[in-house]
C-alpha cells in the first residue's frame, strides 16, 4: 500500500520542497493550493476532506 500525504502550499517554497521530496520517496500526493485548505486550517484535519483530495 502506498503511503499518502496531503500538502498545502506545494506550488512554491517549503511546500514545494516537501512535495518533491515525498514524491521521490514514493508517497502518493494530494496537493492543496488555495481554496478551503488554505483559508481554513480545520479542513486539513478533516479526514473526509483529505480523503476526497486523493
Amino acid at each position: 500500500m502506498t503511503k499518502k500525504i496531503f500538502i498545502t502550499g506545494a506550488s512554491s517554497g517549503i511546500g514545494r520542497a516537501v512535495a518533491l521530496e515525498m514524491a521521490g520517496r514514493g508517497y502518493g500526493l494530494a496537493l492543496g493550493r488555495g481554496g478551503k485548505a488554505a483559508k481554513d486550517p480545520a479542513h486539513r484535519r478533516d479526514r473526509a476532506y483529505v480523503k476526497e483530495s486523493f
